[in-house]
């Protein structure tokens, strides 16, 4: 892995989580392309798959010190490539930035079908789909860094019957908003309705006694996606601060038997490797 060096441009700054999630990403996304072998297009040189990244970032992660790739390069060097990829990204400067990343000579061969894109990914999805046929299979990546991510985004993904998402849900972010009245607003977006109030409020017994709030925060997440048909593997990417306290965690989710068997394959091996790594130290 290459050293940041002084000069170089914009990456965002990432923790051990974040690597575990590259590797996630790494090691998924040529298999979603071999499970969606049906769908390839030999002729085109590339599959009829989509790859949707709604908070892309500037391209390149620096974790401790070193420069990966970031989850739209990680997409873009998959082979064979997608049809097409939607990346949306807010900031400016990580916008450049990446463009920068993709002038790349080794994504020369298919960067008239990245659609790169300044903006909010929750005013943007409606147009994005729009513009995939739509039972195509398609991996959203859903990565923010907190609350940005609206449920009628999730709602109108979860409207397609073949959508693989990997998506944060920051019930650590929830737990902080849930207990400010000017930021109660953000928590009632994120999850599309206000039954998070029993919780914050302590007023739900059966669940908060049983769980944390951040458990019960999580569960009552994946309880709306189960509600859009999705099924979501049980082994999850956890992300923890310095105090070891939870923040937010990594959800694979999948209306697919199979792509749930090799998610939950992957988090397994990413999960053994670590145990391996600790025994070494």
């Amino acid at each position: 892995m290459p050293k940041r060096t002084e000069g170089e441009g914009t990456s965002r700054r990432g923790h051990v989580w974040t690597a575990d999630k590259l590797e996630f990403l790494e090691r998924y996304l040529p298999a979603f392309q071999l499970a969606c072998k049906r769908f390839w297009n030999e002729q085109e040189g590339h599959t009829n798959t989509y790859y949707v990244d709604g908070f892309a970032g500037p391209g390149k992660n620096d974790i401790n010190g070193v420069l990966r790739k970031g989850s739209p390069l990680i997409a873009a060097s998959v082979k064979p490539p997608f049809k097409e990829y939607f990346l949306i990204e807010k900031g400016l400067k990580n916008v450049n930035q990446l463009k920068a990343e993709l002038a790349a000579d080794e994504y020369s061969g298919i960067r008239q079908h990245i659609h790169l894109q300044r903006g909010d990914f929750n005013k943007e999805v409606a147009s994005i789909l729009r513009q995939m046929q739509r039972n195509l299979p398609t991996f959203y990546l859903m990565d923010p860094e907190g609350l940005e991510l609206e449920w009628e985004t999730v709602r109108q993904i979860g409207d397609r019957p073949k959508a693989d998402l990997f998506i944060l849900v920051s019930a650590g972010g929830v737990t902080r908003c849930a207990g400010s009245p000017p930021t109660h607003d953000r928590v009632t977006q994120f999850y599309g309705h206000e039954r998070w109030r029993p919780i914050a409020e302590g007023l739900n017994p059966q669940t908060v006694m049983r769980q944390s709030k951040f458990e019960a925060f999580l569960e009552l997440y994946l309880e709306g996606l189960r509600g859009l048909g999705f099924s979501h593997v049980e082994r999850y990417l956890i992300a923890t601060n310095s105090k070891n306290s939870n923040l937010h965690t990594l959800v694979f989710a999948s209306k697919n038997g199979t792509a749930l068997r090799i998610a939950e394959d992957i988090l397994k091996k990413i999960e053994r490797d670590k145990q391996g790594m600790d025994r070494l130290f």
